[in-house]
């Protein structure tokens, strides 16, 4: 069973905000949250608590985050189990919080062997302030590429621009980007035969983005009973997210096959299997895409067609 550890934030965050599109989330604690893995099961409230007033319309735009993204590792890696930590409090924006909360869920977790978790995903990040990276994240992701078992996966961020964004932009770091595959010929959002499409609108890109995955209009599970206004529809369980926060869980997953499959670390995965399979994307300024080229396909299937690359 590949072991995913998922860092919840809040922080340095971006926003995409329309219509059946949310980014972002926080859930209780420190604590590890077990998520099980049949997400049709998985009550929102055991992980986060969206509706504090009880009026039955979401507190933040975030809402439901966690839940979207850990739908989206279960799509792809059913057999996946994860493991969410919240690292930061709602309105606490500090390097040295988010650095001590994923030192501690890190010892806290105790693992067979005292192997680490193969994947840490981070769908959160925020830009160099005044050209400083966040330093206490630098330490964690040197210290998790040093010790060569764990691989984070980051999701790039939402700002339409090619400034660096933390922790993707680190060394060791995997770094990706959202494309839209909502206009290829397959009519898929998961899903491309080219493994590509064009870059997202809101996508950050440059050339320290390693990977590009779908990230647009994609449905998962999300919140039951809730609206996210007064005069929005109540979701029922489902609903369209778009953002980088979720193109990082799709190429997590495909590593995750990988891994199971292979029985070798996430990062050689990337590197060996993975990257080489995909489409380059110069427009972009950097990286490959891996989309799936079909929902059945293995996860190194080549593009089908794909010389010309929309990315």
């Amino acid at each position: 069973t590949v072991l995913f550890f998922v860092l919840i934030a809040v922080w340095g965050l971006s926003f995409i905000i329309k219509p059946g599109s949310y980014t972002y989330v926080s859930c209780d604690g420190g604590s590890p949250k077990p998520i099980p893995g049949s997400y049709q099961q998985y009550e929102s409230s055991d992980l986060d608590k969206p509706d504090h007033d009880g009026n039955h319309i979401v507190d933040l735009p975030y809402g439901g985050h966690t839940l979207a993204v850990a739908s989206v590792i279960d799509t792809l890696a059913p057999g996946a189990r994860v493991v969410a930590y919240r690292i930061l409090d709602e309105n606490v924006a500090t390097d040295v919080t988010a650095t001590e909360r994923i030192s501690e869920a890190m010892q806290e977790y105790e693992l067979p062997d005292e192997r680490w978790p193969d994947i840490i995903l981070a769908p959160f990040g925020t830009p160099a302030c005044d050209g400083l990276p966040p330093l206490g994240l630098q330490m964690i992701a040197e210290t998790v590429a040093a010790q060569g078992r764990s691989l984070i996966v980051a999701s790039a961020g939402n700002r339409s621009t090619d400034r660096p964004f933390y922790p993707a932009a680190f060394d060791g770091v995997l770094a990706v980007g959202s494309l839209d595959l909502t206009t290829d010929r397959d009519g898929s959002a998961w899903t491309s035969p080219d493994r590509a499409g064009p870059r997202s609108a809101f996508s950050n890109h440059g050339r320290w983005v390693d990977a590009w995955a779908g990230g647009e209009q994609l449905v998962t599970d999300h919140l039951t009973g809730l609206a996210f206004s007064d005069v929005g529809p109540v979701l029922q369980g489902r609903a369209v997210v778009s953002g980088t926060s979720f193109a990082a869980p799709m190429v997590a997953a495909l590593l995750a096959e990988g891994v199971a499959l292979t029985g070798r670390p996430a990062a050689w995965v990337w590197r060996r299997l993975l990257r080489p399979t995909g489409l380059a994307c110069p427009a972009s300024g950097g990286g490959v895409a891996v989309a799936l080229t079909s929902m059945r396909a293995p996860f190194v299937a080549p593009p089908r067609h794909g010389r010309t690359s929309p990315c």
